[in-house]
């Protein structure tokens, strides 16, 4: 199933009453512009179902926006083990693509091609351009913990694509001792250097990697050679049943630069483990 029809079934199942339960950044306590520092991000929210105890900041692709994932986050949030948790989706800005001729499309970095070097010291990527929208979704950590009151480690960031490059150099590289990073469809960002950027805090952290076998776009290649680079060359473990520290890996036969209902009942079931329901968290 491809993403557009795997979100158009997610759409027919959920119920369109539901929608007012996504609002904007304009409607929520939180994020106040810096102009000192990097652009506040406009994002959208899926409201807990449950009292707020966790939170996931979830980044979409290229030319995507927040919305591209509201009803993964709708349908998820309604399953009872993850009914408190919260769902952030950021909105890129729009910027030049390289990728795209020049022209402008939501994107967190510029994109040159399609064909990565992962073992380049620089992957022939825009590091500034990832570091500064790295920052601005540390700024929505912060905005979490600060604001809403959820601990570090309450907090999963992750992404598709693009997304989930980013989501993993924000992981990797953050001070605070998150919760988890989701990397669907995406590959290690920075990945020569990543050994030196990576702090303490991020070791053995929970990760989730999903990819398709028949992704044309971030080829599968990519994935695995990222899933290769984190456990041989950073030292994470892979998860076990039992732990989930560490990395899972999980590849889907025949599926393209998409998601499919498999990988989400995966998803479903890591984040469960990750960002348990509090009265489980503290048992």
């Amino acid at each position: 199933m491809s993403c557009r029809d795997l979100l158009s079934a997610i759409n027919q199942y959920l119920d369109r009453s539901a929608s007012n339960q996504f609002i904007n950044d304009r409607g929520v306590q939180g994020i106040k512009p810096d102009m000192a520092a990097t652009h506040a991000l406009d994002f959208l929210v899926s409201n807990p179902v449950a009292k707020h105890t966790a939170s996931v900041i979830f980044l979409h692709g290229l030319g995507d926006s927040g919305l591209g994932w509201a009803p993964v986050a709708k349908m998820l949030g309604r399953h009872p083990s993850l009914s408190h948790i919260k769902w952030i989706l950021p909105h890129a800005p729009e910027s030049p693509v390289t990728l795209n001729m020049g022209m402008a499309m939501p994107s967190w970095f510029d994109i040159a091609d399609l064909d990565l070097d992962l073992n380049a010291p620089d992957g022939g990527e825009d590091a500034t351009g990832m570091l500064k929208s790295s920052m601005s979704v540390n700024r929505l950590i912060t905005a979490e913990i600060d604001e809403a009151g959820i601990p570090a480690n309450r907090i999963v960031v992750g992404g598709f694509s693009q997304g989930a490059a980013l989501s993993l150099l924000t992981g990797l590289t953050s001070e605070r001792r998150l919760g988890g990073i989701i990397g669907l469809s995406g590959w290690l960002p920075l990945s020569g250097k990543m050994k030196s950027m990576m702090t303490d805090s991020a070791r053995n952290l929970p990760i989730f990697l999903g990819h398709g076998t028949s992704d044309p776009v971030v080829r599968y290649q990519y994935g695995q050679q990222s899933f290769n680079h984190l456990k041989n060359a950073l030292k994470f473990p892979e998860a076990t049943e039992e732990n989930v520290q560490g990395i899972t890996w999980k590849e889907y036969a025949g599926m393209g630069h998409s998601s499919c209902e498999e990988e989400l009942d995966d998803l479903e079931v890591w984040l469960g483990k990750v960002l348990p329901a509090e009265s489980q968290s503290t048992s």
